[in-house]
């Protein structure tokens, strides 16, 4: 006797398609995880126009010695969230670097 909108089945096919789909995407983004600049650049895909994710993913390339892409990431950030403290920071720890002090 079937009872409500679904029968059990029809329920457990659901949520089985759902764990499936959950499974497949997490098994697609255990690569970016390998390497933090590869994470941070995925985050980029996703969500272009966080501070935070941008400020991270120039944090990472400033690590890698790739200066000036992390320069324009910090910029990008304090664009979009200028009230965001740590890319001012990090950009002045550039500047420093460079001995840009007229900035």
């Amino acid at each position: 006797a079937q009872k409500g909108l679904w029968s059990r089945k029809t329920a457990f096919r659901i949520v089985i398609v759902i764990a499936a789909l959950y499974c497949t995407r997490t098994v697609l983004r255990n690569p970016d995880w390998n390497n933090p600049i590869q994470l941070f650049g995925a985050a980029m895909d996703v969500c272009p126009t966080s501070g935070k994710v941008l400020y991270n993913y120039g944090t990472r390339l400033e690590t890698a010695k790739r200066d000036d892409e992390a320069q324009s990431l910090y910029e990008r950030a304090i664009a979009v969230d200028p009230d965001y403290d740590a890319p001012m920071a990090r950009l002045g720890k550039l500047w420093l670097k460079r001995f840009q002090f007229a900035k």
